[in-house]
């Protein structure tokens, strides 16, 4: 009875790890024939959450379908995590997976150095690191990490 909660809750982290990576990878997708006056931002971070993790960030790119707009599923996104819950808007009002407790990211530059504002130093991002944290089970908890690099 207790592995399933814990085997539910990691996969789900699992899951939104793998999902954000996805986007950080497509992260400044703009197809060559729309007008140069259409851009997509670079990968944005906020919600400084002290030693150089942040626990919010958005991605654009356009892609789904690539139509010279950030319209379509997945092309402007906002991860963050409210109340056990993982969201994809900056309204927190899509959820994607639940039973997580916290996303965290960190940034790098080409020389795998971390970027501690990168707000600031947005196109020095070279790669950013992943953490979410499972729904703690009997008191402990999971972090599910990955990283990916952007697109340049």
């Amino acid at each position: 009875r207790t592995q399933r909660p814990r085997l539910e809750s990691v996969n789900n982290a699992q899951t939104a790890v793998d999902t954000v990576i996805r986007l950080i990878r497509m992260a400044g997708n703009r197809p060559v024939n729309c007008l140069s006056t259409f851009q997509v931002s670079a990968p944005a971070a906020s919600d400084n959450l002290g030693n150089q993790y942040f626990g919010k960030l958005r991605v654009q790119s356009d892609w789904n379908p690539s139509d010279c707009t950030l319209n379509g599923i997945e092309e402007d996104v906002t991860f963050s995590v409210k109340d056990g819950v993982l969201y994809l808007d900056a309204n927190q009002q899509t959820p994607f997976v639940d039973k997580v407790t916290a996303v965290r990211f960190m940034f790098f530059d080409k020389n795998n150095t971390v970027i501690p504002n990168p707000q600031v130093k947005s196109s020095d991002i070279a790669r950013i690191q992943v953490e979410v944290d499972t729904l703690p089970i009997d008191g402990t908890f999971t972090t599910v990490s990955s990283s990916a690099s952007i697109r340049k």
